[in-house]
């Protein structure tokens, strides 16, 4: 648990040096138990477009995505987690939402995104 904690942990919140494996143990949890042809398939229908902008732009519009529906949408938080301004998370976010259509007023439409983002920030 603590080898699993430390590998996701560090690949999922850079700003941060310790980690328990409860919170990241539903991470694991899909990624060990998915069927991977089938994850992978309806990670890249919602968010395939955002990770392709980010690869070719060099941007970091899904670490941003992922941190945001990782603190309930508080841009302060997201700010910190990244070391940018909130400004900065502001702007990201309507970049993204102009990207893969995010609705952050849709429950089912944040939590896609939540399930999908980590997925592919580990591969």
């Amino acid at each position: 648990e603590a080898k699993a904690a430390l590998s996701i942990g560090t690949r999922l919140y850079k700003e941060r040096q310790f980690f328990t494996y409860d919170e990241v143990e539903w991470v694991q949890l899909l990624v060990e138990s998915a069927e991977q042809a089938r994850l992978d398939a309806f990670a890249k229908k919602k968010i395939g477009k955002l990770a392709e902008h980010d690869r070719v732009h060099g941007t970091n519009y899904l670490p941003t995505l992922f941190h945001y529906l990782d603190t309930g949408g508080s841009l302060v938080e997201t700010a910190n987690r990244l070391f940018i301004h909130r400004n900065t998370v502001s702007y990201r976010m309507e970049r993204i939402k102009a990207i893969v259509g995010f609705d952050a007023a849709n429950a089912r439409h944040r939590f896609e995104l939540y399930l999908c983002t980590p997925y592919y920030l580990l591969k």
